[in-house]
């Protein structure tokens, strides 16, 4: 094994360059599109937004699950036979179709179905379609049946050669790439090879006498003799289990009943499990082993990651399960409460999963007995002021206590005083002034 200081760092380099401008361009192009969609007021167009986002994202996400297949089987590895799929026209991705779209012309003319690993697959035609950009005038990418029984089908990528002339073969075209420093160029090529490889293919230089023009074309496998149809066992198991759950409008009575309700699932799908792995074992198939992991990395472990998508209607019973189980606690919780306050607690009974009150003014909060006796008996006492009754609404008399009446009397005594020496004083002959 070749440790990190015998690394061919410049190798590295020329890979993390290559790598770096495929993965940016799709994650910003995704990044800028949410960004739109945050200034967006009309739901249908930030939905427009987030479609192109997600798109871009797939696209970055296979480019990296294609390299680690690769370099798990460049460093000794192998794909897996459960790893591989039957591939048809339809099965393309939207995102792939799309860009092709937006890119150049497409056009899928076949009708086989093919049987290949699917991220190194559509990447391969993505690099299809920028080596044959590079290397020429592309006009289109197109799929056909091969003309022969082996059901498989052609991928080409068909362009005009340069002015210098037409390629003789891939030897030629990776001495003249290397010759005008297109290194990148060059690095989709052997890459290109490499993915073809990996499902059982070999890249060719095809020459079309008539019009002209060059094709990088492959010839993709059908699906293998005696391989048996593709199997929807689990699906069946999932939608089994599925069936047998309880209504959405059936809530159970207590708390400890969710236990027993939800240990019955995972028993009976445990069940089913087991029923699955001696229906592989079978096939002399090795049992499937479900554990509660982390998932590791795919170059680590030694296989590609592989996505397990469970039936649109298992998630839609089960998130119905999950609402029926929460609405069941916050009954639970409200009854709680409730009781709570009817214990001695004083204010109005809450609930809030049914909120009956309209306004502010609809919620009345009642005092405990003896609260007002004990509020006026602290005003009157404070500060000795006396609280008089009105004999009507518009009554309304606030009789100070007698110490503030006898200093607010003596200072109005004392300021008439003053003013009437003021007034005296004003009065009185000026002794300055002759007779």
């Amino acid at each position: 094994m070749t440790t990190y200081h015998h690394l061919d760092w410049k190798s590295l380099n020329a890979i993390k360059n290559h790598l770096y401008r495929r993965l940016a361009s799709p994650i910003n192009n995704a990044l800028g599109r949410l960004a739109i969609a945050r200034h967006i007021e009309k739901a249908p167009e930030t939905e427009i937004q987030l479609i192109y986002a997600e798109r871009n994202l797939e696209r970055a996400m296979n480019l990296i699950r294609a390299w680690a297949a690769l370099i798990h089987v460049k460093s000794g590895g192998s794909i897996a036979p459960e790893q591989r799929r039957r591939v048809q026209a339809d099965d393309w991705p939207e995102w792939l179709i799309d860009y092709l779209h937006a890119q150049t012309g497409l056009q899928l003319d076949h009708t086989a179905t093919v049987y290949v690993h699917p991220e190194t697959f559509f990447e391969s035609v993505l690099l299809l379609w920028r080596t044959g950009a590079a290397i020429g005038s592309l006009k289109q990418i197109v799929t056909q049946n091969a003309p022969d029984e082996t059901k498989s089908i052609w991928l080409r990528a068909i362009f005009e050669p340069p002015p210098t002339g037409p390629y003789t073969s891939l030897g030629a075209l990776a001495e003249s790439l290397s010759t005008q420093l297109q290194y990148d160029t060059l690095i989709q090529i052997m890459v290109l090879q490499d993915l073809f490889t990996i499902n059982n293919s070999t890249l060719k230089i095809q020459n079309n006498k008539q019009t002209g023009e060059q094709a990088l074309a492959v010839c993709l496998p059908a699906v293998p003799a005696g391989l048996p149809p593709d199997s929807n066992e689990a699906d069946d198991l999932f939608t089994s289990v599925i069936e047998r759950l309880p209504p959405p409008d059936t809530v159970p009575d207590a708390g400890h009943e969710h236990e027993s309700f939800f240990a019955q699932v995972i028993r009976e799908l445990n069940g089913d499990l087991a029923n699955l792995d001696e229906l592989l074992a079978e096939n002399d198939t090795q049992p499937i082993e479900i554990t509660l992991e982390s998932v590791p990395d795919p170059a680590d472990s030694g296989e590609s990651e592989t996505l397990v998508v469970p039936p649109p209607s298992l998630r839609e019973r089960l998130n119905a399960v999950e609402q029926i189980t929460n609405e069941a606690r916050q009954t639970q919780r409200d009854q709680e409460a409730n009781a709570r306050y009817a214990a001695g607690l004083y204010g109005p009974e809450k609930n809030n999963t049914n909120n009956n009150h309209q306004h502010q003014a609809d919620t009345l909060i009642v005092p405990p007995p003896g609260f007002r006796e004990r509020i006026e008996a602290v005003t009157k006492t404070k500060h000795d002021i006396e609280l008089v009754h009105p004999d009507d609404e518009t009554e309304t008399q606030i009789v100070p206590p007698p110490e503030i009446e006898r200093r607010f009397n003596e200072r109005r005594v004392k300021r008439d005083t003053q003013s009437a020496k003021a007034v005296k004083k004003s009065d009185a002959p000026d002794s300055s002034e002759p007779e």
